[in-house]
């Protein structure tokens, strides 16, 4: 075996062994998130909800109708809905909805054309319009439960988190594109409070999170955030991090869970993850970025030992070594999210989705750095 075979042998090792330790270290902090328990006194915090919608007609009238039935008292709490230049009847339905504290907002006459960072801007708009003390942000393709409000306040009384990270999850469809989607999107939620724990404060998802109203002007929103169209999530966490790394909070509790749809067709969920991993680029931590890179190498390592281990035996153990340890420790990160989560029947396609999930990662994530994906029906180049 000549020497390269020796350096790629002893790299592979040592970066399979870096992937497995992370997991067991976002397995360990997420068992260590302890499960909130509401006190028994009624929250009072005022409260602004932010939904940015564009072309939604077909979900935002079922998130309306949840926030409708939210047991937080609707004196103590606004809705405001931003309308991102719709094509359908998204502004309509909501200008049509019997809420009293619901209000409707148009992008259209506040940001320029040309504008990238549309949901961003959407955002940075609520919040000088909005009236409370905690904003709240979810989807307009979401739902939720009559006490997801209730929750998030409390606990929000209860830590004094200046950012609240909640958690999220798919609704169930019978299709194995969701129940795949599905399963890896819950350890992505795992990674996501691990990361909370941890305070590697790199995740987050837009779809349901929480924040000072007064802590968001300070850290002055999205400003030199806005060069990536998505992330409204991830680098406002990022931001908030550093300026209060003491206050970030996960809320782990089921009440406080915000269901989405996953993607009906693969295309979507190819454009879905390059955009996601498109925005890596942007990202200021150099932590993050570390571990990124990483398990990107990691990656590389199994698809070059899988071409590899035609040629000698010795790569063809490599690769086995690698997909054992893998399997073995993404099921321990599943197996206890999925309990949280009550979804531990997804666990019957953990193997089909470790079989799928490196070729699909190493193709969307080629894809990421070459070519535009679409967004809301835009076509975006990060």
């Amino acid at each position: 075996m000549g020497f390269l075979s020796i350096i790629f042998v002893i790299c592979s090792i040592l970066l399979t062994l870096f992937y497995a330790v992370l997991v067991l270290y976002y397995l360990l902090g997420w068992q260590s998130i302890s499960m909130f328990k509401p006190p028994g006194r009624i929250a009072n915090t005022t409260i602004t909800v932010i939904v940015c919608a564009r072309n939604e007609q077909e979900h935002i009238l079922q998130l309306l109708q949840s926030l409708q039935k939210q047991d937080y008292d609707s004196k103590l709490f606004e809705v405001i809905v931003v309308d991102d230049h719709s094509e359908d009847l998204t502004p309509d339905i909501v200008n049509s909805f019997a809420m009293p504290n619901l209000s409707l907002v148009s992008l259209e006459e506040y940001v320029d054309k040309n504008e990238i960072a549309f949901k961003k801007r959407a955002v940075e708009i609520a919040v000088k319009q909005s009236t409370g003390k905690l904003i709240v942000t979810t989807d307009a393709d979401c739902i939720m439960g009559p006490q997801w409000l209730s929750t998030i306040a409390q606990f929000y009384e209860e830590t004094k988190s200046k950012f609240i990270v909640a958690p999220v999850d798919y609704l169930d469809k019978p299709s194995l594109l969701n129940r795949l989607q599905n399963l890896d999107f819950l350890s992505i939620m795992g990674i996501t409070g691990a990361s909370v724990h941890h305070k590697f404060y790199n995740l987050s998802n837009g779809a349901n999170m929480a924040y000072e109203r007064e802590a968001f002007v300070t850290v002055k929103g999205y400003n030199n955030a806005d060069k990536s169209p998505s992330g409204d999530d991830v680098f406002l966490i990022e931001k908030m991090g550093n300026q209060y790394e003491e206050e970030i909070g996960y809320l782990k509790n089921r009440k406080a869970i915000v269901y989405t749809h996953a993607c009906n067709r693969f295309s979507d969920l190819v454009e879905q993850r390059v955009r996601w991993i498109a925005k890596t680029k942007h990202y200021t931590n150099f932590r993050t970025k570390a571990i990124a890179l990483l398990v990107l190498f990691f990656y590389t390592s199994m698809i070059a030992s899988a071409i590899l281990s035609v040629t000698n035996v010795l790569f063809l153990n490599i690769l086995l070594m690698q997909v054992i340890l893998k399997a073995m420790v993404d099921f321990a990160l599943l197996d206890e999210v999925t309990r949280f989560f009550k979804k531990r029947k997804l666990l019957s396609n953990f193997l089909l989705l470790e079989l799928v999930h490196l070729p699909f990662s190493a193709y969307v994530g080629i894809k990421s750095q070459f070519t535009a994906y679409t967004w809301k029906n835009r076509n975006y180049k990060e």
